[in-house]
């Protein structure tokens, strides 16, 4: 079996949720030796569901951006943020760490279909200027926090 069809497999309970969600099948490529990749789109987002050996990822942009994909888990920590009246600009290193550990497991499908339109909204043009700045927030000292 190839990282693709593994991909597929896990894609096929969720297919239809997708598709009732407003979601095309865009493309999709098996990498020699890379893991593999699915994107879907609707008229605001693209995601990109990856097989990393056989760890699965979920990735999104706007629609057509050029810019890089952001981790489903980030903007996750994002709206937990949200939910929990925190100002992202203010968390300290230690509550930065608490959401950076909501994860997953390597299972992001069901945490993307739960957040859909939360996610689609932070992606909307009238928000995502705003959304830039929570993750720009968000990632300052990174590498000092994540590596804890």
């Amino acid at each position: 079996m190839s990282l693709l069809s593994d991909l597929e497999i896990y894609l096929k309970p969720y297919h239809e949720s997708l598709i009732k969600k407003g979601f095309n099948y865009i493309e999709s490529e098996n990498g020699p030796g890379m893991g593999a990749y699915i994107i879907f789109s609707n008229s605001i987002i693209d995601i990109m569901l990856t097989n990393d050996r056989n760890y699965f990822f979920l990735y999104i942009q706007q629609c057509k951006s050029s810019e890089e994909y952001i981790d489903l888990e980030h903007l996750l920590a994002i709206i937990k943020c949200f939910e929990d009246n925190q100002d992202i600009c203010k968390l300290t290193k230690k509550e930065k760490i608490k959401y950076w550990e909501l994860t997953c497991d390597c299972n992001p499908l069901p945490f993307f279909l739960k957040n859909v339109d939360k996610i689609t909204e932070l992606f909307k043009e009238h928000n995502f200027n705003n959304t830039k700045q929570y993750l720009k927030a968000f990632y300052k000292d990174r590498g000092k926090w994540l590596f804890h």
